[in-house]
């Protein structure tokens, strides 16, 4: 709260010295920062050895309660800034009101500490109403984050758990010997033998260490667990089909100006731009003006860095019901795995030997680094996960997105690139779509109009969710930004196709070629990468010659799946009428 490690925000701190113009991004302050923090460390734990060094003595109660005071402000600090239990103070913290209460909660605690070491009557009464507030507060966030530890699978809160500990036992024992001496409260004879009792074993260090150790030592290796617990909850897989552009411009007045122009034949519109996802009002304005004409919205995000973004997430599903599908989260996780795979970085030690450790290593991101693990905050609300890809789709579904567009437009294999979305999608149970991107880098920068019905048609026909246009540079003097009229009336005519051509029935005639496990190949040419991290193997031209004869003799009956040892063979028998082994076994 006080300095986020690498990040400029969910700090409030960082957010005063902003204000005055303090950069705090500099070497010099890392390491004012850094050394600060590693001397309350090493204090803190100096005096959690005291405290159970001191337990038992009666002369020391007003100490034991100052220490435990500090030692609660210092856990709330240290799970903010080193990230420990981060995944669950990151739900609350994103709030100003959170954030407010946690920085003052910390100047509270740190004030009382101090002045129950004073020998002021008032002093001692004002840091055990204090202590218990905090107890009972810590109670409270207890139960929270092991509630979603238990529906996440995630780390068990131990020094949460450590706290309410500690603040139990100090609280006792200086209720015990310090207020039953003012007489301020009378106790019966039952209640005096199981105080003796409950303080006998609390107070013991023995005991306490015991105690302690149990609740820090197992869930520590909690934190060493892999996560891609979401992709396989609960399916979400619908028969809905939606159809619109990305808005990428910066002004309010711009969007509604295309809603207009596109609501006849369209009915989802896709709030794409990095500018209006740090400007509220604008924001809302443009999802109200969508919603009052018929459209349903998805809103991109790159990630949570405004305090007010988590606020608009909890009450979007209020606002606008079942119009607001759901969140476009980051972009391009698999093309970025491939073409900037240093950007992810590397595990400690910097080995990545096996395709399963580029594979966990790609999970893990979306668990552990800053820009993607916003992901969560979606999952814990139940909403939607949206992203376009050019590549990676499997691995895309199986960190937790809900929804992944494929980009066409480029020069690939439309329909390999749709067979392995598709494909992924299928065996997920989830959504996929497609957005038409770009086909050169320079004005027009999109296909014809001709080019670009005959793609939704393609995609349609394919039993796409949802087809989407990419809109994007959005010049400050274009009228529907890259859109001529030729797109926006493609776009009309494919409206009129969807509702004179609808669907039938899913009839099981697909068939499924099976790509062996955690192989992050490309699909892209010859020269491709796997994870961005290896050169192609001997296994890979034949891969390409098998599913290039495969799209030949089946063509759109084709999805392209993954060995998994999490799938069941049932599962994909179920829904594959042949099924085709890279390695040439049916």
């Amino acid at each position: 709260m006080f300095a986020h490690p690498n990040s400029v925000y969910r700090s409030y701190f960082r957010q005063l010295l902003s204000s005055l113009v303090v950069w705090t991004n500099s070497a010099a302050w890392n390491l004012i920062r850094n050394v600060t923090y590693v001397f309350f460390l090493v204090s803190g734990l100096l005096l959690i050895a005291i405290f159970l060094k001191k337990a038992k003595d009666s002369d020391w109660k007003n100490e034991i309660l100052a220490v435990n005071c500090a030692w609660t402000a210092f856990v709330l600090q240290a799970s903010l800034v080193f990230g420990l239990q981060w995944e669950a103070f990151d739900v609350w913290i994103t709030t100003p009101s959170i954030v407010e209460m946690f920085f003052w909660g910390t100047i509270i605690l740190s004030a009382a500490s101090v002045l129950l070491l004073t020998p002021f009557r008032w002093a001692r009464w004002f840091g055990y109403v204090v202590s218990w507030i905090f107890l009972v507060g810590n109670f409270v966030g207890f139960y929270m984050m092991l509630k979603y530890s238990i529906l996440y699978l995630n780390p068990f809160p131990s020094l949460t758990a450590v706290v309410v500990i500690t603040g139990l036992v100090a609280l006792y024992s200086f209720h015990r010997e310090r207020l039953s001496s003012l007489r301020l409260f009378s106790r019966g004879k039952e209640l005096k033998e199981n105080g003796r009792r409950l303080k006998g074993i609390l107070t013991s260090p023995k005991v306490l260490t015991v105690v302690l150790a149990l609740v820090l030592l197992p869930s520590s290796l909690a934190f060493f667990q892999p996560y891609n617990q979401w992709a396989r909850a609960e399916g979400g897989k619908t028969d809905e089909f939606y159809t619109g552009v990305s808005f990428c411009g910066r002004t309010a007045e711009q969007a509604k100006r295309l809603i207009d122009r596109v609501k006849d034949f369209t009915n989802v519109f896709v709030v794409q731009s990095l500018p209006i996802s740090y400007d509220e009002e604008a924001l809302n304005e443009i999802c109200d003006y969508a919603v009052a004409s018929g459209l349903s919205v998805i809103v991109y995000f790159s990630i949570f860095d405004e305090y007010w973004q988590i606020n608009w997430l909890d009450s979007a599903e209020a606002r606008w019901g079942e119009k607001f599908l759901g969140v476009y989260l980051f972009d391009e996780p698999g093309g970025l795995q491939l073409d900037r795979p240093e950007q992810i970085g590397r595990p400690p030690g910097g080995s990545i030997a096996e395709y399963s450790d580029a594979a966990n290593w790609f999970y893990n991101g979306f668990w552990n680094y800053r820009t993607r693990s916003d992901l969560r905050m979606l999952k814990m609300r139940s909403i939607k996960a949206y992203v376009s890809d050019y590549a990676l789709y499997w691995f895309d579904y199986n960190v937790g997105y809900d929804a992944v567009f494929v980009q066409v437009g480029w020069n690939q294999s439309r329909q390999l690139h749709i067979a392995l979305c598709r494909g992924a999608a299928n065996m997920y149970d989830r959504d996929w779509g497609v957005i038409v991107t770009w086909t050169y880098s320079t004005q027009p920068y999109i296909e014809s109009g001709e080019e670009l019905y005959n793609d939704a048609v393609l995609a349609y026909d394919n039993g796409a969710n949802y087809v989407l246009i990419f809109n994007y540079p959005y010049a400050s003097n274009a009228t529907y930004g890259i859109l001529e009229e030729e797109h926006l009336e493609a776009m009309s005519n494919f409206w009129d196709y969807t509702k004179q051509n609808p669907r039938p029935n899913e009839v099981n005639d697909a068939v499924a070629y099976v790509l062996p496990e955690n192989y992050g190949y490309g699909f892209r040419g010859p020269n491709d990468k796997i994870w961005g991290r290896f050169e192609a193997d001997a296994i890979t031209n034949q891969i390409c010659v098998d599913l290039n004869s495969l799209l030949l003799q089946f063509g759109t009956r084709l999805d392209i799946i993954y060995e998994d040892e999490l799938l069941s063979h049932s599962l994909v028998t179920a829904r594959y009428n042949e099924i085709f082994m890279w390695n040439e076994t049916k």
